[in-house]
């Protein structure tokens, strides 16, 4: 990035940094505690921002997503897995196709026993980088969009929502629900 000239990086981080720590909201300030493999390269990448940062003064802002989700409201963009994996895109194909749903565990300490997420929306992921690199620009002194034409600033509202949730189709889905 530097031999290219790169001066700023908007990255993608995780919030499997965290790990199973129970505080809510999960905010910055908490102590990382990655559990997984995937979790551990998201934090070693921002670790590796923060060195660079330190070494040349190259910025960077990490983003740290939960759960991504969706796809572009025309419908080009998104994901398409063969096998699908994914919760809400089998949620969304039972529910136009009246298939059912299969739902993998019922031992949690929630109201159903299901797990809870928190889902963000890709959308609003790529809002959001847009929205770090127009501040990145504004720090160094550039000027970035007038603020009416960057848009509506949309943030998760630290709702959850439980796998019996998505199956039921309490998210927009034309109201149609998927047997289990």
């Amino acid at each position: 990035a530097r031999d290219a000239g790169v001066k700023r990086l908007v990255a993608a981080s995780s919030s499997s940094v965290y790990g199973a720590n129970p505080s809510l909201p999960k905010h910055e300030a908490m102590c990382p505690d990655p559990l997984s493999p995937y979790a551990i390269s998201k934090l070693a990448a921002e670790q590796h921002c923060r060195i660079f940062w330190q070494l040349y003064g190259f910025e960077t802002v990490c983003l740290r997503y939960f759960n991504a989700a969706g796809a572009s409201e025309d419908g080009v963009l998104g994901e398409r897995h063969d096998p699908e994996t994914h919760l809400i895109p089998l949620a969304l194909v039972a529910a136009r196709d009246g298939g059912a749903l299969t739902i993998f565990g019922d031992d949690y300490p929630t109201p159903d026993g299901t797990c809870i997420r928190d889902y963000v929306h890709v959308c609003d992921l790529a809002d959001a980088h847009v929205l770090a690199v127009a501040q990145a620009l504004v720090a160094a002194g550039q000027h970035a969009r007038d603020k009416e034409q960057q848009g509506d600033e949309r943030h998760a509202d630290g709702v959850g929502l439980n796998r019996a949730h998505v199956h039921g189709g309490r998210f927009e889905q034309g109201g149609r629900e998927a047997p289990a």
